[in-house]
């Protein structure tokens, strides 16, 4: 959101400048990187999060299947190839969890921090 807020000041900012000062250029260059920039943001942000939720609906398939071999016995080779998945399940977690506490927490769903790694 501090994003999104500091692009919108930006903007604003060039029109200031614009209006107030003769550093018609200087305005121009931030009112046009500002909304550029702020209508990348507006569309990166749905895209992501509809990315994000895929994902998490993919390692809730993942933890069920896992649960599911276990009862039923799996050959050495299944076995492998689950704990590549874990792996991978995991390392996707790990960084939604780490963005998820930075600035752009704002891309990334605050339900991954509900989320366990699997075993």
């Amino acid at each position: 959101m501090i994003i999104l807020i500091g692009l919108a000041l930006v903007i604003v900012i060039g029109f200031l400048l614009n209006k107030y000062t003769c550093h018609e250029e200087l305005a121009w260059a931030l009112e046009i990187l500002g909304a550029v920039l702020l209508a990348i943001a507006l569309i990166c942000l749905p895209c992501i999060l509809a990315m994000v939720h895929g994902e998490i609906q993919e390692y809730h398939a993942t933890k069920y299947t896992i649960e599911q071999a276990r009862q039923d016995g799996i050959s050495e080779l299944e076995r492998a190839a689950l704990t590549q998945k874990i792996i991978d399940t995991n390392a996707w977690l790990a960084n939604c969890q780490y963005w998820n506490k930075t600035i752009v927490g704002i891309y990334v769903p605050d339900e991954v921090e509900k989320l366990k790694y699997l075993k």
